[in-house]
């Protein structure tokens, strides 16, 4: 099952981590990979953005967790205060698409300039 954590906001974008366990191996793979993200600000406005990967994602290092950097541009955020994120992941295949997982209404805190983002 595949979950999303590590969600950040920051001037410029979000980042996530997906852990793709158990849908990934290097032997099975996960076609046709979107993952959508909409960022809401306290006055309300709102920034959306879709990553697609359309090449099979394989497991080939015994990690599978995906880091993921979602660009939005700058100054969109008001830093030091809380947003609200949207995030769902899916992919598709020839019998339609299937969700992986999705969360509604985070509260992150929206920092300034950088992500804190470890890749291994």
């Amino acid at each position: 099952m595949a979950v999303i954590k590590n969600v950040q906001v920051a001037d410029p974008g979000v980042s996530l981590s997906l852990d793709l366990t158990g849908l990934i191996s290097p032997t099975k793979s996960l076609p046709n990979l979107t993952v959508s993200a909409t960022v809401t600000n306290p006055d309300g406005t709102q920034h959306n953005s879709v990553f697609n990967i359309n090449s099979p994602i394989f497991d080939s290092s015994n990690n599978p967790v995906m880091v993921i950097v979602m660009p939005y541009g700058d100054v969109n955020y008001p830093v030091g205060q809380q947003v609200r994120v949207n995030i769902s992941a899916s992919f598709a295949d020839a019998g339609g698409s299937h969700s992986i997982d999705s969360v509604s209404n985070l509260p992150v805190m929206a920092q300034s300039g950088k992500f804190n983002v470890s890749v291994v």
